[in-house]
């Protein structure tokens, strides 16, 4: 039920970026599989996100029951807040990058669509740099 809402209260977020980004990524001349490809980097940033945080959390909790074994003469308890911190870090970039992936695949079906011909989509307007006096 949560995701639920969190998916709902992102929707306008993710449409509004979604085209935005569809806009400003416009095939050129490397044709539509280069211009998906620049949509790439926040799916694999949150794919890297993903594969840290189990083995961070896993990694921390061996090296807190390693330090309970061996007693406190040696103790890498830093070692494992470090990589719990990590793991912590890991999850919660995870979820704010919900609606820039939510984004990325509607900017991905809107340049399908603008390539099918199915929409056309107009490039973002350029702002001016003159002074208004």
């Amino acid at each position: 039920m949560n995701g639920l809402l969190v998916v709902l209260f992102f929707v306008p977020l993710v449409f509004v970026y979604g085209r935005h980004r569809a806009r400003a990524l416009l095939p050129r001349d490397g044709g539509l599989g280069m211009t998906l490809l620049r949509l790439a980097p926040v799916p694999i940033v949150l794919l890297i996100a993903l594969s840290t945080a189990p083995g961070a959390y896993e990694a921390a909790g061996s090296w807190s029951s390693a330090a309970s074994a061996i007693g406190p003469l040696w103790a890498p308890i830093p070692r494992a807040r470090v990589l719990f911190w990590i793991g912590e870090f890991a999850l919660i970039f995870f979820f704010l990058s919900i609606p820039y992936i939510l984004a990325s695949v509607v900017a991905a079906a809107l340049l399908i669509l603008h390539s099918w011909g199915e929409i056309t989509l107009t490039p973002p307007p350029t702002e001016s740099n003159e002074q208004i006096s």
